[in-house]
């Protein structure tokens, strides 16, 4: 737990999530101080897809609604999905990815996403890091 706080929700709030095939997500942040932003999504075949990557909030956005300047439509596959928000006052290390139908989808393993934001370290005045995760069951239009 830090001082930093973020928060995420889509155009459709942020529990409960359902969208059908066709419908077009929207994300939106808010930060209590200045960040960078790391957004990865968990598609229901065990794919890893780089959304944004050190998106950086600065202070004159704190505490103010930020829409994530891309909408993302849903399509195949479906299920249940995970779309997890990490935030820190540094910027993280970069993830080995492979660019794939206009997305980049993350080569590396959970190790490596998580080992830059979690686990034990040496308290710092200066790093601060939180996460949020938001589930999102999708599905093929009737």
């Amino acid at each position: 737990k830090s001082d930093l706080n973020a928060e995420v929700w889509t155009n459709k709030g942020s529990e409960n999530l359902l969208f059908e095939e066709g419908e077009i997500l929207k994300l939106f942040v808010r930060v209590n101080m200045p960040a960078y932003l790391r957004i990865i999504y968990y598609m229901a075949d065990g794919s890893k897809v780089l959304w944004f990557d050190n998106y950086y909030i600065d202070q004159t956005k704190v505490n103010k609604v930020i829409q994530i300047p891309d909408e993302f439509e849903c399509a195949e596959p479906f299920g249940y999905e995970t779309m997890q928000l990490s935030a820190q006052t540094k910027p993280f290390k970069a993830l080995q990815t492979e660019k794939k139908y206009g997305y980049d989808f993350i080569l590396e393993g959970t190790k490596a996403i998580v080992q830059n934001t979690r686990g034990f370290k040496k308290v710092t005045n200066k790093d601060k890091s939180t996460e949020s995760r938001l589930n999102i069951t999708t599905f093929k239009k009737q």
